[in-house]
């Protein structure tokens, strides 16, 4: 009976390491699949963004507006050129 419960201790043993390692890869592929999706909409939000701005400076560079050409050579932001209040 001693050498049955051995065993039984031995592979119930076996089967928790198995249970942790699959856990930590588990734990693993989903980390990584949350940073892959973080980054991929970080990317589609800020390529967004960037040709927003890239419009927006292309715009103010052919507008003869005065307040449009000093927020471009200042590159301060549009509040405080006096483009919001127009």
């Amino acid at each position: 009976m001693n050498d049955d419960l051995q065993d039984a201790l031995a592979r119930l043993d076996a089967a928790h390491a198995e249970l942790q390692r699959r856990y930590a890869a588990d734990r693993d592929l989903v980390l990584a699949q949350e940073r892959e999706r973080t980054a991929r909409e970080l990317h589609d939000d800020l390529g967004h963004r960037f040709t927003a701005v890239g419009l927006s400076l292309d715009y103010a560079s052919r507008v003869a507006d005065p307040a449009a050409a000093r927020a471009l050579t200042l590159g301060c932001p549009v509040s405080e050129c006096g483009l919001g209040s127009q």
